[in-house]
């Protein structure tokens, strides 16, 4: 194989492309102005070419290959673009040649480039004898080179400490496999990528067999921070032993059924131990999550909300433990004790909340809103635990059928409050008609037409619209007087930021802000 083929490939046409550019120069501006747009355009696109040209044969490949990268992004015709992409391979080999003794990873950068031009004229022209004999020259070329890194990575590996022996046998097999992969045919670029992942497996076995042990260490305590730390050690032991484990992205393609890896002791020593951590996470999982319950039953009474919390880690923990260990039997059962606990917390919490948004409706209360939100946010969660609880379903129904009157009622509560504050606070009236509106809406959502929401949204947006008037209005002047004092001028947007937090927040909103806890927090329950 001529190695030299990227010169002498092009020498003919530069010498043909030069004399023809030499010879029609006197005549090109005749043609162009004869042609039009259109001629001088085609002009000009030659013309850099043939500049590209005669700098390639100038050695001069960065400048060759600058404009040869800007005719690639233009517009050109079926023969000049095939040409373009062929002198950027040829361009891209020839910058990487002398950097191949003194900064091997550049010239693999652009010889990888090369191949990547040469596939391009490939693609378009499949037949293209002189890009297919270019791209295996280039490929075997670059074969040797990432064969010598990964074999100097390997070498490098000797007497490091285990991370810094891995990760440069994680880069020799890297490399070592893309030599394989350009020149599958190569049994001693097969044989040393075989030495270096048999390496890297091994060292990787052993660093997951000394995270197992920190794991165990820490499994034997019940300080949180010890499970804790037990956990990230097992999952740090799985992770390695995964990549020690044979994958197929390490085989090179193509390759001879009969050269397929076979099982050997490492993969049985592997799937060993994968099962051993899986079994001991699962194990402290499981318990992490019957601790978890425990505390959840004793809170169940006098704090259901906090009982809630710790019935979600523990089914989180007992969910995490079967990933783990689709068998394990304990971790089975604590999700299915879990699950049913839970549905009777909410189911319970959903029903008295929603005797009490009731009552308060009864009495149109504004807090009736907060209350049946907080009901329904309990029915909710329940159903997604137990869809087919028919009780849980019209706990629900009635609370979805309760809030539209709710909503509009807290809504009026809401503008009221807004009209006694515009004396004071025109940045707070407007939150408070902000929230009148929201609540208006909602309820319009719910239940359409519903007659006090959809009165109570026709007086509010009136209101709010005077509101923004009167801040922007406020906030002109203030502008106008800090210019004057050369301050820097307000904006509506600031002015609303002098509100303090609690003016922002009336009362009603931070219980209906607790009470949507359920329904943001933890699952997606379905839409009002």
């Amino acid at each position: 194989m001529n190695e030299a083929w990227p010169v002498q490939a092009v020498r003919r046409l530069k010498m043909a492309l030069a004399a023809a550019w030499f010879a029609l120069a006197p005549a090109i501006g005749s043609i162009t102005a004869l042609a039009g747009d259109s001629t001088s355009a085609a002009t000009a696109v030659w013309t850099n070419y043939n500049t590209a040209v005669l700098a390639y044969a100038q050695k001069d490949y960065a400048a060759a290959l600058q404009r040869w990268q800007d005719l690639s992004l233009q517009p050109l015709p079926g023969r000049l673009r095939r040409q373009v992409w062929f002198q950027l391979g040829n361009a891209e080999f020839r910058l990487g040649e002398p950097l191949e003794a003194t900064a091997p990873e550049q010239a693999a950068e652009s010889w990888r480039r090369s191949c990547e031009d040469y596939r391009v004229v490939l693609t378009a022209g499949p037949r293209d004898a002189d890009a297919r004999h270019n791209l295996a020259l280039v490929e075997q070329r670059l074969a040797r080179l990432v064969h010598r890194l990964g074999m100097e990575s390997f070498r490098a590996a000797t007497n490091k400490p285990l991370d810094t022996e891995i990760n440069l046998l994680r880069a020799s097999t890297e490399n070592l496999n893309e030599a394989v992969t350009l020149a599958p045919a190569d049994r001693d670029l097969r044989a040393d990528r075989d030495r270096a992942d048999q390496a890297l497996r091994a060292r990787l076995l052993e660093r997951a067999r000394q995270a197992e042990r920190r794991g165990d260490d820490s499994a034997r305590q019940t300080q949180d921070w010890a499970e804790r730390h037990a956990e990230e050690q097992y999952r740090a032991s799985l992770e390695d032993l995964g990549d020690a484990r044979r994958q197929p992205a390490n085989k090179p393609s193509p390759r001879p059924p009969d050269s397929l890896p076979k099982p050997d002791a490492l993969d049985q020593t592997v799937t060993q131990a994968e099962q051993r951590v899986n079994q001991k996470l699962a194990d402290l999982l499981t318990r992490i999550g019957q601790r978890e319950q425990k505390e959840a039953r004793e809170q169940a009474g006098p704090n259901p909300e906090q009982a809630l919390d710790h019935y979600e880690t523990a089914l989180d923990r007992f969910q995490a433990a079967q990933q783990a260990e689709p068998d394990h039997e304990a971790a089975r059962r604590g999700e299915r004790e879990v699950r049913a606990e839970m549905e009777q917390l909410h189911v319970g919490e959903g029903r008295e909340t929603l005797k009490q948004g009731r009552e308060e409706l009864a009495q149109e209360k504004p807090q009736a809103a907060a209350s049946l939100t907080t009901a329904l946010g309990h029915f909710q969660a329940a159903l997604e635990l137990n869809e087919n609880n028919l009780a849980t379903q019209a706990g629900a129904e009635e609370a979805r059928r309760l809030l539209p009157a709710a909503l509009a009622l807290a809504g009026q509560d809401e503008m009221r409050a807004g009209d006694h504050a515009e004396r004071n606070s025109a940045s707070d009236a407007m939150l408070r008609y902000q929230q009148a509106e929201t609540d208006f809406q909602q309820a319009l959502g719910l239940k359409p037409g519903q007659p006090q929401a959809a009165q109570g949204l026709r007086e509010v947006e009136p209101k709010l619209a005077r509101m923004r008037d009167r801040l922007a209005r406020e906030a002109d002047s203030m502008a106008r007087q800090n210019q004057r004092n050369h301050q820097r001028p307000e904006t509506l947007s600031s002015l609303l930021g002098q509100v303090n937090e609690r003016e922002r927040t009336p009362q009603l909103e931070r219980q209906r802000q607790a009470a949507r806890k359920f329904t943001d927090a933890r699952r997606n329950y379905p839409d009002w």
